[in-house]
């Protein structure tokens, strides 16, 4: 199983879903992560984001 997580951060903007924010973290360690939601706090404010977590492929 692999350590690393992709994310990807999204929002509907007028019935579109649109990714806002992508990345990969490690979940080699325990304890708490930060996900940058998006670059500009304006795009989510008020919104539903979705957070999809699909496990990375093996490096």
């Amino acid at each position: 199983m692999s350590a690393l997580v992709n994310y990807t951060a999204s929002v509907d903007i007028n019935g579109i879903r649109q990714k806002l924010q992508q990345g990969i973290i490690s979940l080699a360690r325990e304890g708490d992560r930060t996900l940058i939601l998006a670059s500009d706090q304006n795009l989510i404010a008020g919104k539903d984001v979705r957070v999809e977590l699909p496990c990375a492929g093996p490096l």
